[in-house]
């Protein structure tokens, strides 16, 4: 053991000491008395030296109090400090911080309740014990974040505690425990204390260096006897030989699935999804509170582990299905349903769900410009039957003659073997050109001739021009227009030979070969985007796609390939500004940018507000943080806008109060590094009440001589 004094320079306060003595050796030892007789005073004397034997001392012994007063003041002022060799900890705090620890018990959530044992085990902590806090979750690679590290002082470390915030995101204790296993070996970490909701039957804390912070509120049951009752609803699981249930105080609800369908002008089909996670009452009836455009609409019940039903007869854990049809106004616009539970359980969120209308942004618009194009017609209507596809065929002449109707206002424009003027090109959306010989310089790619494959040409089998998929690595918008093609072999009787003037991607290539020597290669099919700007500068890029021969010239409308090509061409005109409107937390959405999208504004739940503005890449890759709406706000350049909804719910793994975890197998390896830290004693209070005792001493003493 060791010790310092904090503030040294307090112990100049000693110097009273030598004064103090001085006083006592110079002060005047005689009094002047008076009595009325001598004999009185003679008693009196012999009186005294009966009564006080102490007497002749009584001053050495006040000077010797003082002293020792004066000295306790000096070094309580100097504040000593004992460090008490190996006698605190280095404690590594692994706080659960996943979506389930939001469950409410008694008006807290278990976050909150974890957090306050925390600071039990802080504030009863030895001082000089050094503080680590790792919450774990699988919000980020690593599976947990280090919040804090070696912080010695406690109410620094109170600090990172309270401003911990639970996250939505689902658990991953492995990490951070193989994490605190690192800090064992290498010395910095003596102790771990493990707060979660999780039952984890396979980890040992018996042993020293492992404790457990149980917020799970959780009683569990030994049912290996086949005889043995439990709690309906409780989780069952086996350890080695032995059987247990573990049933939870909490209960909770949850919405998984909304999905409607308008089925005629006065009907509308719902479908919702529930989840009765653990709740073990028997014919539990709950209400559904439905809102149809924002608007309630009253209530629907749904009864819970029907024990009379022959199709629901337990259903704890398991999904339920309410289906039925909704009786609306006629021509009414269904906007959106939301689906509430009108019920209180451990966690609220999870008890609503919207989902909206998405027709009106999966709807692709196509004008076909054509004098008339069999493969091309037959294609579109039989995909307006398998799709959300507005279709539309106009002859060249009707389209010049009211070009303004017709330019705008399309996703797919399919100029087929015909040659439109700049002025009157389509303004927006993406263009299909189909065997043009005289194309706008604008769309990047210039006419050289025809190529005609003659019948003196056709030997040993062969019958037109073969021409081959380029297959690149790594090229994006490739994969995107081959995807799912069986890639047959493509036969042209004549093709459109052409020089590309921008960076597009080639799909289909053709190579000419002439006495076995190989010549130019001319592109047959490619992909990409112009490079266009008005005469104010404004940037109109559309995307294009070019086929360098007529249809008929071609085997292709005889292939399955066809069919595939044009769906995928209808992807790559309009891509689907977002790919899905349910998630979960922490899942990630693919938001496309078309050509004429300036930026997207998205609102979260909580109204917070993120712009991302279209840069060279088409795609933006979006991470849902929290439960509930949010809102994708699409903002083009002629400031129009079009507005999605999507909805992020929990995780359903996250909504189970009882979560046993049998994987987990924590036992944590010490090191010949591994020592405890030293403790500290700065304790001022003992110093403080001698010194008070010392100067109540010195008070009784003088009292006692004057009276």
């Amino acid at each position: 053991m060791t010790f310092r004094f904090i503030y040294p320079l307090a112990l100049l306060v000693l110097i009273a000491i030598p004064v103090l003595i001085l006083i006592y050796i110079l002060r005047n030892r005689y009094k002047e008395e008076t009595a009325p007789s001598t004999y009185i005073w003679e008693i009196s004397e012999k009186f005294l030296k009966k009564r006080n034997p102490l007497r002749h001392i009584e001053h050495l012994l006040a000077l010797i109090v003082q002293i020792l007063a004066i000295a306790g003041m000096a070094i309580a002022l100097a504040r000593p400090e004992f460090t008490l060799k190996e006698k605190a900890d280095n404690i590594v705090f692994v706080l659960d911080n996943s979506g389930s620890m939001r469950l409410v018990h008694e008006e807290k959530t278990r976050f909150e309740y974890a957090k306050d044992k925390i600071m039990e085990v802080v504030d009863e902590a030895a001082k000089g014990s050094k503080f680590t806090l790792l919450t774990a979750n699988d919000s980020n690679e690593q599976g947990f974040t280090t919040v804090c590290s070696d912080v010695v002082d406690k109410s620094k470390f109170g600090l990172f505690v309270e401003h911990l915030e639970v996250s939505a995101c689902n658990s991953n204790l492995d990490a951070a425990m193989e994490h605190t296993q690192g800090l064992f070996l290498e010395g910095n970490a003596n102790l771990c204390y493990i707060a979660t909701d999780k039952v984890l039957p396979n980890v040992d804390f018996s042993a020293e260096n492992l404790n457990l912070i149980d917020v799970s509120f959780t009683s569990t049951k030994d049912i290996t006897d086949k005889n043995a009752t439990y709690t309906r609803g409780s989780e069952r699981y086996q350890v080695g030989d032995k059987k247990f249930a573990t049933n939870s105080e909490d209960y909770n609800y949850g919405i998984v699935g909304l999905e409607f369908k308008v089925s005629s002008s006065t009907e509308v089909d719902v479908t919702t999804t529930v989840i009765n996670y653990n709740d073990p009452n028997k014919d539990k009836e709950i209400h559904i509170l439905y809102a149809l455009n924002g608007e309630d609409k009253g209530y629907r019940p749904l009864i819970l582990n029907d024990s009379n039903s022959t199709e629901h007869p337990n259903k704890v854990g398991e999904e339920m299905v309410q289906t039925f049809t909704w009786q609306v106004p006629a021509d009414t616009k269904v906007r959106s349903i939301t689906a509430r539970i009108d019920v209180k359980d451990a966690i609220e969120s999870d008890n609503s769900y919207t989902t909206y209308d998405y027709s009106s942004v999966t709807t692709s618009k196509v004008l076909v410009i054509s004098e008339g194009n069999r493969y091309l017609d037959a294609m579109f209507k039989a995909l307006q039957k398998k799709m959300d596809l507005s279709y539309e065929y106009v002859t060249p002449a009707a389209y010049l003659n009211n070009h303004t109707q017709y330019n705008s206002g399309r996703d797919l424009y399919v100029i087929d073997s015909y040659n439109i003027a700049e002025a009157k090109f389509p303004l927006d959306g993406t263009v299909w050109l189909i065997n043009q010989d005289d194309p706008l310089s604008r769309c990047g790619f210039s006419y050289i001739d025809d190529a005609t494959f003659g019948e003196d040409e056709a030997e040993d089998g062969k019958h037109g021009f073969l021409p081959k998929y380029v297959n690149p690595e790594n090229d994006l918008l490739y994969d995107e227009l081959v995807k799912g093609l069986k890639q047959n072999q493509l036969r042209l009787g004549a093709f459109k030979r052409y020089q590309l003037n921008s960076n597009f991607t080639t799909i289909l290539s053709y190579t000419e070969v002439e006495n076995e020597v190989e010549g130019n290669t001319y592109p047959l099919i490619f992909a990409g985007k112009s490079n266009f700007k008005d005469a104010s500068g404004r940037d109109r890029s559309q995307r294009i796609v070019v086929f360098a021969f007529d249809l008929k010239d071609s085997n292709l409308p005889m292939q399955y390939d066809y069919l595939v090509w044009v769906r995928n061409i209808l992807s790559y005109a309009k891509p689907t500004l977002i790919e899905g409107f349910n998630y979960q937390i922490k899942e990630v959405a693919t938001v496309h940018y078309t050509d004429e999208i300036n930026s997207v504004i998205v609102t979260t739940p909580s109204g917070k507000k993120e712009t991302f503005r279209h840069g060279s890449v088409d795609t933006l890759k979006y991470t849902f943080e929290q439960v509930g709406g949010y809102k994708f706000e699409y903002i083009y350049q002629d400031g129009s806008k079009t507005t999605i909804h999507c909805y992020s719910a929990n995780s359903r793994k996250e909504g189970n109060p009882v979560d046993v975890d049998l994987e987990a197998k924590y036992a944590l390896k010490t090191s010949a590094s591994s020592k405890r830290g030293d403790g500290i004693f700065d304790n001022i209070l003992p110093w403080v009440i001698a010194v008070a005792v010392l100067f109540a001493l010195d008070w009784i003493m003088y009292a006692y001589e004057q009276f």
